[in-house]
């Protein structure tokens, strides 16, 4: 086939219209989030597609922080790990700290199930996010690993701990609210 420079001009005019075309779709995806999640998106509502004017929702409070480091010892309900340029930190463990000791990967469809139990649990939660917004601050989508439940009593120093932390107490100690064993324990 032989190209002119004509073929060459039509060519380029339709890549652009298929880019101009795919970014139209993505604004108008934009627009539709917008007048769902009125409150989270940037975007004002799109009045073409939501007469009602729902209550806004507030942001999370806070996020959860991801924590690493070295176990150096447990003192109560209180864990010291090792930080960055060789500091501590202390972390709070309560009741409702679910401590984890990480395995291999789960099969797909264990994973999956998860997935949707979790999907499905949010969407619960979002039915009325003012009412559960603790709980969607504080929800931790599941693990692609095998997950073995341990108690503070099985931690040793040494373990290679990730805790996901809630802030911090008036102490400074951060409070614990998910703790995950990532190598097979020491003793």
């Amino acid at each position: 086939m032989h190209e002119t420079p004509l073929n060459r001009i039509l060519l380029a005019a339709v890549i652009l219209l298929a880019l101009g075309e795919g970014y139209l779709m993505y604004q108008n995806v934009q627009l539709r989030s917008a007048a769902q999640f009125g409150a989270y998106a940037n975007v004002p509502p799109n009045s073409a597609t939501s007469t009602a004017q729902a209550a806004p929702v507030n942001a999370p409070s806070n996020i959860l922080i991801p924590l690493s480091g070295e176990l150096l010892g447990v003192s109560g309900n209180t864990i010291t790990l090792t930080g960055q340029a060789s500091s501590t930190i202390k972390i709070a463990v309560s009741n409702d700290t679910r401590i984890v000791q990480e395995g291999g990967l789960k099969d797909a469809a264990a994973y999956q199930s998860d997935l949707d139990a979790f999907h499905k649990q949010s969407d619960a939660l979002m039915q009325d996010p003012q009412k559960n917004q603790t709980a969607l601050e504080t929800l931790i989508a599941p693990s692609r690993n095998v997950e073995t439940p341990l108690t503070l009593a099985q931690l040793f120093a040494g373990d290679n701990l990730t805790v996901f932390a809630d802030g911090q107490d008036a102490s400074g100690a951060y409070t614990a609210l998910r703790i995950i064993v990532a190598k097979a324990l020491t003793q």
